[in-house]
C-alpha cells in the first residue's frame, strides 16, 4: 500500500490551498455561466506551482516526479470541479511525450534530418515538453475510442506520407497527412497541440498536430518553424453532461502532421521491424492509458470527498421540526456509508499508485488489475456519494443554483471516461482467470 511522503502530502496541501483560496467552485460556476470553461490565468497559476511539469523529465523543464504526484493535484483539481484541461495536457500529453522523449526515440528508432543531422523528432518532443511544463503550450491526446476507452484495434485515425513514400532519412519528419475521426477527445478546443496515435504504413505510431495561431480554438503550442499546421482540422465541440469537461469531435481531412515515433526505422517498413514499431506505440499508450486512468479515479475520489464533506456541513446546520437533519439516523446512515465509500477508494487509488510508481509498473499484469479495480469501485463511489449528497440536501440539492448538481455530472460522466464499471469488471474476472 502507498505511503506517502512528507514532501507529496505538503505539495497536496499546498494545491488544496491555492485551488481554496483562488478557485472555490463559486468562481466554477460564474465562469462557466460566461462561456469560459478554460481560465488562462489559473493555468499559469498552476505551472507556478510547478503542478504542470510533475510528468515532464527535468532535462525538459519539469520536476521528474512520479504518477502519485500528479494524482494528488488531481484529487485537489476533481474536488473544486476546476474546469482546466490538466488531465489533457499535464497527465496524459506530458506522459505520452516523456516516454516518447525518454524510451522510444531513445532506442535508435529517431532518425536525422538529411543533410543536417537535427534530430527532428526528438526536438519537437522536447520543445513540447518544456511548453507543458512552462504552461504555455497546452496539448489533448486523440485517443479514447466510442466507448470512451483506449482500444488499440479500434484506432481508425490513418497516416500516409505527403506526396508518396518519404526517404528514409525523413520517415520521423514532417510531409505526414492524418485522415479520420475521433469521436471523444477532451479540451481540444483550448488545446494547441494534438497527439494522435494513427496507423501508418509500418503500423501504429504517434503524430503531433499544431494548430495554426490565431485560428479558432487554437492557443498554446505556437507554430514554429517546421510545426505542422490546422488546415483540414475539424473541432466538432459536443453538448457533455459535465459542464467542467469539455469534449469534442475532432476530424482529420489530411492534416498536416509530425511524426513522433515509435517507429521501426523507415516508413513503410515490414516484417519484424515494423512489428517492433507498431508493438513499442501499443505499449507505450497502455502506460499513458493506466496513468490516465489512476488521475482520473484521483479526480472522482477528491470529488467524492467533498460530496461528503458538504452533506456532512449541511446536516450538520439544516433544522428540521427543531433539531439539525444530522441527529436523524436515516441522514446518519447516508454519511456513514458515504465515509466508508471514500475510504475503501482512497485504497483502491493508493494500491494503484502504489503499483504504478513502486511496484511492478504500468503496461504489466498487476497494473492492469490495480487499474480495473480503482475505476470500477470509483466510478461507483462517486456516483453513490453525490446521489446521497442530493439526497441529504433535499429540495435545494435538485435545484440549479445549488452546487450539487455539478457533481452529480460529474459523476455520471466519470463513470463512462476510459471504460465503465461493467467494462472493467469484466478486465478483472479476465485477468484473474474467472471467465
Amino acid at each position: 500500500m502507498l505511503n506517502p511522503t512528507e514532501e507529496q502530502l505538503s505539495f497536496q496541501a499546498e494545491v488544496r490551498r491555492f485551488l481554496g483560496r483562488s478557485w472555490p467552485l463559486s468562481v466554477t460556476r460564474t465562469a462557466l455561466e460566461a462561456g469560459q470553461a478554460y481560465d488562462p490565468a489559473a493555468w499559469s497559476q498552476l505551472a507556478g506551482l510547478g503542478a504542470l511539469g510533475l510528468l515532464v523529465p527535468d532535462e525538459h523543464g519539469g520536476a521528474g516526479a512520479g504518477v502519485t504526484e500528479a494524482a494528488f493535484v488531481c484529487e485537489e483539481l476533481g474536488r473544486v470541479l476546476l474546469p482546466a484541461p490538466y488531465l489533457s495536457s499535464a497527465v496524459i500529453s506530458a506522459r505520452l511525450l516523456s516516454l516518447l522523449a525518454g524510451g522510444a526515440l531513445a532506442d535508435g528508432a529517431t532518425t536525422a534530418r538529411a543533410g543536417t543531422g537535427e534530430n527532428l523528432a526528438g526536438e519537437t518532443v522536447a520543445r513540447y515538453l518544456e511548453g507543458i511544463a512552462a504552461g504555455g503550450t497546452v496539448a489533448t491526446t486523440a485517443f479514447l475510442d466510442g466507448h470512451g476507452r483506449w482500444a488499440p484495434e479500434a484506432v481508425a485515425v490513418r497516416a500516409e506520407p505527403a506526396g508518396g513514400p518519404p526517404e528514409p532519412e525523413w520517415s520521423q519528419g514532417p510531409g505526414w497527412r492524418l485522415s479520420g475521426t475521433v469521436p471523444f477527445v477532451a479540451d481540444a478546443e483550448s488545446a494547441g497541440l494534438i497527439l494522435v496515435p494513427a496507423v501508418a504504413p509500418d503500423g501504429l505510431g504517434v503524430f503531433a498536430v499544431e494548430k495554426v495561431p490565431g485560428a479558432a480554438g487554437s492557443m498554446g503550442a505556437a507554430g514554429s518553424a517546421g510545426s505542422a499546421g490546422s488546415a483540414g482540422l475539424a473541432v466538432e465541440p459536443l453538448e457533455c453532461l459535465d459542464l467542467t469537461q469539455p469534449l469534442s469531435r475532432v476530424r482529420f481531412d489530411a492534416v498536416p502532421a509530425v511524426r513522433l515515433g515509435p517507429a521501426a526505422g523507415a516508413a513503410g517498413a515490414a516484417g519484424a521491424a515494423g512489428a517492433a514499431g507498431a508493438a513499442g506505440a501499443a505499449a507505450v499508450m497502455g502506460d499513458v492509458a493506466d496513468t490516465a486512468t489512476a488521475c482520473a479515479v484521483a479526480a472522482a475520489l477528491g470529488a467524492a470527498e467533498q460530496c461528503l464533506d458538504l452533506s456532512v456541513g449541511y446536516a450538520k446546520t439544516r433544522v428540521q421540526f427543531g433539531r439539525s437533519i444530522g441527529s436523524y439516523q436515516a441522514i446518519k446512515h447516508l454519511c456513514a456509508d458515504m465515509f466508508g465509500a471514500v475510504q475503501s477508494a482512497r485504497s483502491a487509488v493508493h494500491n494503484l499508485l502504489d503499483v504504478l510508481d513502486h511496484g511492478p509498473g504500468p503496461g504489466t499484469p498487476e497494473a492492469a488489475l490495480a487499474v480495473s479495480i480503482a475505476k470500477a469501485y470509483g466510478s461507483d463511489v462517486l456516483v453513490e456519494c453525490a446521489k446521497n449528497s442530493i439526497q441529504i440536501h433535499g429540495g435545494i440539492g435538485f435545484t440549479w443554483e445549488h452546487e450539487a448538481h455539478y457533481y452529480l455530472r460529474r459523476a455520471m460522466a466519470h463513470a463512462h471516461l476510459l471504460g465503465d464499471a461493467g467494462y472493467h469488471r469484466q478486465r478483472v474476472a479476465h485477468l484473474i482467470g474467472a471467465s
